[in-house]
């Protein structure tokens, strides 16, 4: 792509040679060939501050919101994050196969992965990485598309009604699935109801004559579909025999995951090798009614193996074997009332000795107080034999319960007295949960290099 076509489609100013660009960045240490720095002004940084990094690393180009003194091309616009998504929006219009779309509250990502295990096994596809479902990580995804990617799977993230309807529209899929919605990022919608709104965007913007699915257990979700027109609409349900795809026989053990998986009339076996939980299955059936919804040539068979091989995600009841029945679960990506209560849910049904290291939950703005009160009554009827609780909202959980429970404000207090705990412990499962700007992973790495080898 010229300089010129990429200055009209972001309606920028090109300085310089009109020289071909092959790829995109913002990283100003990640330039690849013929790349075209992208100088993003963020919240907390500012790309234009790499410029001259980026440079020496070989970009041939720059899009920018002022003017630089520098030798290499280029494109002035008045707002780099913008122009982002502009291009994106190009490269998406430019693609001609099909576009998965997820969002959700929770279990976008393990969702997102249970599709890819499915669909790597026969096709080329385009998927984000990692957690890059927000407004800069969709552009950025999407920069990479091209024909040869049978299909796109890209996850969609928010906080707020503004960034969802932004990267919907970027988006455009052709299949659209939510596969739940709960109170989360109150910050940015304020309540519930602003919540489902936001998340129903990306139905409105899935193409016209595309499928939109929808998770028929969800009491969120009742009226999802409802003034969604030339849509193809399916579902997928736990006990909902009238569903598109629904499960029997669920079998829930420690580590294993057992059920059958009904689609097309007919029914398959499903194993998953997860730490138990019926979120699990929920995710797994929403991954089955999207490769039915595909109409490629994929079979039950297809959807179970891919289904079989996939495993946990670093941060979502991730399992850190210690010694045998000894159990670290690592759930500290994210944290919003939904999500911690699921954990909260293996963890009492799981056998042996059970400590719950809790984390605040944040962006829940004037009812955090609130929703920890409500957790710690959770946390109460679990029957849990520790909680340990650090950060500022989390002494909420503790106050006035009838656990053995403790509050913390150093990393150093919490693992001394849990290191004095496990000592006469040989069957344990710590559980970790909070947001990720608890440091949860720091809390983790400190306890795996002072335990007993």
């Amino acid at each position: 792509m010229y300089l010129k076509k990429i200055a009209a489609i972001i309606r920028g100013k090109l300085i310089g040679s009109n020289i071909k660009i092959n790829n995109f960045s913002i990283n100003s240490k990640n330039i690849n060939n013929n790349c075209i720095f992208i100088a993003i002004h963020g919240k907390y940084f500012d790309g234009h501050n790499f410029i001259l990094e980026a440079i020496n690393n070989g970009a041939k180009a720059l899009i920018v919101h002022k003017y630089v003194s520098v030798y290499i091309p280029q494109i002035i616009v008045n707002n780099t994050t913008l122009s982002l998504g502009k291009i994106s929006a190009w490269k998406r219009s430019k693609y001609k196969h099909c576009i998965i779309g997820i969002t959700g509250t929770t279990g976008k990502t393990s969702l997102k992965e249970m599709i890819v295990s499915i669909l790597q096994k026969k096709y080329n596809i385009l998927y984000t990485i990692g957690n890059m479902n927000n407004y800069i990580g969709v552009p950025l995804t999407l920069l990479k598309l091209n024909n040869n990617f049978q299909y796109a799977v890209i996850e969609i993230g928010g906080s707020s009604y503004k960034e969802l309807v932004y990267l919907s529209k970027i988006v455009k899929p052709n299949i659209a699935i939510i596969n739940n919605i709960d109170i989360a990022h109150l910050q940015g919608f304020k309540n519930l109801f602003t919540i489902i709104y936001s998340k129903k965007q990306i139905f409105y913007y899935t193409k016209h004559d595309g499928i939109i699915i929808f998770n028929d257990d969800d009491d969120n979700q009742k009226n999802i579909t409802n003034n969604i027109h030339n849509k193809t609409i399916m579902n997928f349900s736990l006990y909902n025999k009238n569903a598109t795809v629904y499960a029997s026989n669920i079998q829930i053990q420690a580590y294993i995951i057992k059920f059958y998986l009904h689609a097309w009339q007919k029914k398959i076996y499903i194993h998953l090798n997860l730490i138990g939980g019926l979120h699990h299955i929920s995710n797994a059936l929403a991954a089955a009614t999207i490769i039915i919804a595909l109409k490629n040539n994929m079979t039950l068979q297809n959807i179970a193996s891919g289904l079989t091989d996939f495993h946990p995600i670093k941060g979502r009841l991730y399992p850190i074997f210690i010694k045998k029945k000894q159990i670290i679960l690592h759930d500290a990506y994210n944290a919003n009332p939904k999500s911690v209560c699921t954990a909260i849910n293996i963890l009492k049904n799981i056998p042996g000795y059970k400590i719950l290291v809790i984390g605040d939950m944040l962006e829940l703005g004037s009812q955090s107080k609130y929703y920890h009160i409500q957790i710690g009554k959770i946390i109460s009827s679990a029957h849990l034999n520790v909680v340990f609780s650090i950060g500022e909202y989390t002494k909420n959980i503790i106050y006035n319960n009838t656990f053995y429970s403790k509050h913390f404000t150093s990393f150093t207090d919490l693992i001394h007295q849990l290191l004095c705990i496990l000592k006469n412990q040989k069957h344990y499962t710590i559980l970790f949960k909070g947001s990720h700007k608890n440091n949860m992973d720091t809390l983790i790495n400190i306890l795996l290099k002072q335990l007993p080898k």
